[in-house]
């Protein structure tokens, strides 16, 4: 997967950086707040059902007046025909995630803690990986794959304190069902159900317009930096190269 300098990435050296890179951004992205689209189609009796009701006699009467408002609008849009949906403008951003939680006798798993403990790390070191095969220079693509040997091992050297007390704490139930190295807790069978039902679980809990704009910027990169250099300024550093 070795090119000359000044050359354009080959195809395998695009697939790998794209898949690597692109599992870095994703993992990244999961821990921003879940993206969604500003403009949501509902019904329009969700809306005045949603609206909060003061207690007492005064809300009983504002409940009565609004359910009476919504079936007269109801019956007017049956005898005119239109329907009942409109657009409801809402916060890009749903800051309403879920977290794994302790319960009693076991944990419950959700989102990135299926997949590794130290998102942090990996998603650096993967992105670093991923950037690697951009490069024709060994000693650079060495250099790049350094964060992920810091998150192999500052990974579980982390984890062996928090075992012990020292700095944190990890819980035993979440130790035994989660682990350092991305997706190996889920292959292994650790999180219970099988493999099948583990993938299951972390397809539903993923954040998925944040891992389609993770996508979408690893192939923006992996684009723009693997047609390689062919500009005047490489010819001529290529040609003062060779003359000496």
């Amino acid at each position: 997967m070795l090119w000359k300098l000044g050359g354009a990435v080959p195809l395998s050296g695009k697939i790998a950086s794209f898949l690597v890179m692109g599992l870095g951004l994703g993992l990244m992205s999961q821990t921003a707040p879940k993206f969604q689209i500003p403009l949501e189609y509902i019904s329009a009796s969700s809306s005045s059902s949603s609206t909060e009701i003061n207690s007492g006699k005064e809300g009983q009467i504002q409940a009565q007046q609004s359910q009476s408002n919504s079936n007269a609008a109801s019956a007017d849009d049956s005898r005119s025909g239109s329907g009942s949906k409109k657009w409801k403008v809402r916060c890009p951003f749903d800051f309403t995630d879920k977290k794994s939680n302790s319960l009693e006798g076991g944990v419950q798993l959700n989102g990135l803690d299926r997949i590794t403990r130290h998102p942090g790390l990996w998603s650096f070191g993967l992105i670093g990986l991923g950037s690697s095969f951009l490069t024709p220079c060994v000693a650079t693509r060495i250099w790049l794959s350094m964060p992920l040997m810091m998150a192999l091992i500052g990974g579980g050297h982390t984890d062996s304190r928090h075992r012990r007390g020292m700095g944190g704490v990890l819980n035993k139930e979440l130790d035994e069902q989660t682990s350092n190295v991305p997706f190996w807790a889920i292959v292994s069978g650790k999180q219970g159900g099988g493999v099948q039902e583990s993938f299951g679980n972390l397809y539903d809990e993923i954040k998925g317009l944040n891992g389609l704009i993770a996508m979408g910027v690893a192939a923006t990169v992996v684009a723009s930096r693997g047609r390689g250099s062919s500009g005047s300024s490489s010819r001529v550093m290529l040609r003062n190269a060779t003359s000496r």
